[in-house]
C-alpha cells in the first residue's frame, strides 16, 4: 500500500533478501458502480441515522420515557435548611417538559427557573 510519495505499507514480509531485480505488478482499487455507489452512501446514511436514534431513544429512557417513579430532591421546609429526597409515583409517562414542570413548582430551585 502506497502511503505517500516517500512512504510505503507492507502487509508481510518478504520470503528473502531482495539482492537481485524482482518482479511486482500494481493493484489499483476496483472502481464502483454509480449504482454500488447510491447504495453504499444510503447504507452509510441508514447506519448514521439508526446510531443517532439509538442514542437519542437510550437518553428518553434514562431521563424519564417509561418510568413510573420519579426520584428528585426538593428543598426542605426545616428552621435549618437543607435537602430531601422525594419520590413521586405517576400514572402515565412523563416527558422531559412535564419533569421541568415538576421541578419548576417545588420552592426554592433556583437551578429550574
Amino acid at each position: 500500500m502506497i502511503l505517500s510519495d516517500i512512504s510505503i505499507s507492507l502487509s508481510s514480509a518478504f520470503s528473502s533478501d531482495l539482492i537481485s531485480n524482482t518482479a511486482f505488478a500494481i493493484l489499483k482499487k476496483p472502481t464502483l458502480s454509480a449504482e454500488d455507489l447510491r447504495l453504499a452512501q444510503e447504507a452509510q446514511l441508514q447506519e448514521k441515522v439508526a446510531k443517532v436514534e439509538g442514542i437519542e431513544a437510550a437518553a428518553y429512557g434514562t431521563y424519564g420515557g417509561n418510568k413510573t417513579k420519579i426520584t428528585m430532591r426538593v428543598k426542605s421546609g426545616s428552621s435549618f435548611g437543607g435537602y430531601k429526597i422525594v419520590t413521586l409515583h405517576t400514572d402515565k409517562k412523563l416527558s422531559r417538559s412535564d419533569m421541568l414542570n415538576l421541578r419548576v413548582k417545588q420552592k426554592g430551585d433556583r437551578m429550574a427557573m
